[in-house]
């Protein structure tokens, strides 16, 4: 029974950290599903992410937020990629506003994204995605700035500061 209730209560508290979007448009067992794939993605494991919002989708068809997912682990080349393609199929009247903020950093060019990044961030301060999103290889300090802020959700920043650390962009100093 105390084995029982020790593996109850360590599922609970991983299914309370892993809300990346607190408020989604799926409903409640999707979300927490959609969330799940969220973190795989952010983990850059695909395939687990792939199947956890298709799981999403077989709970709640209309689950925005797996619809997301699926678009962000698809190649964004537009010479062979078919992100582009997911994110029209998305009703966006249906997402969250949190939601909509992935969305748009989705569609938005290269050249935008910056700026759209600094907005996001200031209209969701408190987004673990949306921050996330702001994080970039060109700064590793970015991931340790993350990490601090974000520490339930620390674990893709924590992977990336150690590619940091390995690739030299990082330095290690006590």
């Amino acid at each position: 029974m105390k084995n029982l209730l020790t593996l109850l209560t360590l599922c609970f508290t991983m299914i309370l950290n892993a809300q990346w979007i607190k408020e989604t448009s799926c409903n409640k067992k999707a979300s927490l599903v959609a969330n799940k794939a969220i973190e795989y993605a952010l983990n850059l494991e695909y395939l687990p992410a792939f199947g956890a919002a298709n799981s999403a989708l077989l709970i709640d068809k209309d689950c925005g937020c797996a619809k997301l997912t699926l678009a962000f682990i698809s190649s964004s080349n537009p010479k062979w990629g078919n992100r582009a393609k997911k994110l029209k199929e998305i009703n966006t009247s249906k997402l969250t506003s949190e939601e909509k903020g992935w969305y748009n950093y989705m569609s938005a060019s290269s050249d935008n994204k910056k700026t759209l990044e600094t907005s996001l961030v200031s209209k969701f301060p408190k987004s673990p995605l949306i921050n996330y999103l702001a994080t970039s290889v060109e700064d590793f300090n970015s991931f340790k700035v993350f990490a601090k802020k974000f520490p339930a959700y620390s674990s893709s920043a924590n992977n990336m500061i150690s590619y940091g650390y390995m690739n030299g962009c990082l330095l290690y100093t006590s």
